[in-house]
């Protein structure tokens, strides 16, 4: 996995909701209507009300579907209407060339002529999920065009009908209540508290260590307001994906920031450290199929039992109100972030971007699997951030963002875990987003 996916960023934002539909529970939101884009398609132009944003000559698709993305029925015919421009002005290419999976099991692909940027296609998909479409802009020879974003997007069908693939293990919960009891009986404590230059001139920063029930203690950088009265602060808890090692460094107002890295490892070392540690103790984390076979010797369960510590020593933070505690995490942040908040109390709302490891039973059924994902073992069952989900209180405010082309986290299940979490809950799928790569337009449809 890249050391640097960018979980958060966003190139370009389509403005403010300009029309609305909505199709059972759903809605869509883009600054345009794609049917009008299609009218238009001998000269199309950019939307005047839409802002795009990024580097200079960027190449990439315009486009989506021509109705709402997640908003089909099965057998329903899906059209999916792109064209290529070049910062935003249309513009051509020799070929198209496209490939398209589905949760169905179908895989198709073709080449198209691209010479006046238009690419049309229609599809349809058998089964409640996703279908998946790439396209790349081509030369003669069908190589891909060097510089030119790729478009990786795709739309579901009745999403509400999805389900998890494999039901809980029956030992689950009996599983997180012994793991709660050994976080309850055991008392963190503050090991390390190294102040560091802050990048924000409002807020001190320490680099901190915590003692915790595994092999490593709990590692991150704890932000605090300047000259903050005991009791006077909020307080934020956040978890970082794979590719993080050191923790970054948050600065959220009127609030506490413990931001952690996975491992417990040190933070703000050189590359060389970072370096030696994925090459050696690290390589492979959380891949070891032996381990994977039991829950208490896979290795994310040292991982969440530090983030459940993190949480219980934020409460004890003398700079810290009482009031409830924001999670937020991307990738495998999130699953870190949803396990932990499962799992604990105190908390307010949870943020998860991108969230990795939902129902990672899919593939035993036919859907689609994680390009980046351990293979399927008994003990990873219980970290399964989908279910997690189910167990997160109906207290807890929820928002989600998922990518339509991202197959790290397969979208039928960012749809199961979606549907496991019992309060208020916002989510929303971006078009033509991947776990890497965000589209220069943003175009969304929130469920």
């Amino acid at each position: 996995m890249p050391a640097h996916w960018p979980w958060m960023r966003a190139n370009a934002t389509w403005q403010t909701l300009t029309s609305a539909r909505s199709r059972r529970r759903w809605s869509w939101r883009t600054t345009t209507s794609i049917s009008t884009m299609r009218m238009c398609r001998k000269n199309p132009t950019t939307p005047s009300n839409t802002t795009i944003k990024g580097e200079a000559m960027r190449i990439y698709f315009r486009g989506s579907t021509t109705k709402n993305s997640v908003g089909y029925a099965c057998g329903e015919t899906m059209t999916f209407d792109l064209q290529l421009v070049k910062d935003g002005e249309p513009i051509g290419c020799p070929k198209f060339k496209w490939e398209l999976f589905a949760d169905d099991g179908q895989a198709s692909d073709g080449i198209m002529d691209g010479t006046d940027g238009h690419f049309v296609l229609d599809t349809t998909i058998s089964v409640p999920g996703f279908v998946r479409l790439i396209v790349r802009a081509c030369d003669e020879a069908g190589e891909p065009l060097e510089g030119y974003d790729k478009f990786e997007g795709g739309a579901g069908a009745d999403i509400d009908k999805i389900e998890q693939a494999v039901p809980v293990p029956e030992e689950y919960d009996a599983y997180w209540a012994s793991e709660r009891a050994a976080i309850d009986a055991f008392t963190p404590e503050l090991l390390e508290k190294v102040q560091v230059e802050s990048d924000n001139p409002d807020f001190d920063l320490f680099d901190v260590k915590i003692s915790a029930p595994t092999k490593r203690p709990v590692s991150g950088y704890l932000s605090v307001p300047k000259n903050a009265a005991e009791k006077s602060c909020g307080a934020f808890l956040g978890f970082v994906g794979a590719g993080g090692f050191s923790a970054p460094k948050t600065y959220r107002p009127g609030q506490i920031s413990l931001h952690l890295n996975p491992h417990g490892i040190e933070n703000g070392r050189d590359e060389a450290y970072y370096a030696e540690l994925k090459q050696g103790e690290l390589k492979g984390f959380g891949f070891n199929g032996e381990q994977n076979q039991r829950p208490d010797t896979c290795y994310f369960h040292d991982m969440i039992r530090r983030g459940m510590t993190a949480l219980k020593w934020l409460k004890t933070a003398p700079e810290y109100d009482g009031s409830l505690i924001d999670v937020a995490g991307g990738s495998m942040g999130a699953m870190q972030a949803v396990n932990v908040t499962a799992n604990g109390s105190g908390i307010g709302t949870l943020t998860i971007t991108v969230p990795w490891f939902c129902d990672i039973g899919g593939k035993e059924i036919g859907r689609q699997n994680s390009t980046w994902r351990p293979g399927y073992a008994y003990g990873l069952r219980f970290y399964d951030t989908a279910s997690a989900a189910s167990r997160v209180s109906a207290h807890v405010k929820v928002k989600i963002e998922c990518g339509l082309g991202d197959y790290v986290c397969p979208p039928s299940g960012e749809v199961v875990l979606w549907h496991h979490f019992k309060g208020e809950k916002s989510f929303t799928f971006v078009q033509n987003m991947t776990h890497p790569y965000r589209p220069v337009e943003r175009i969304t449809y929130d469920l």
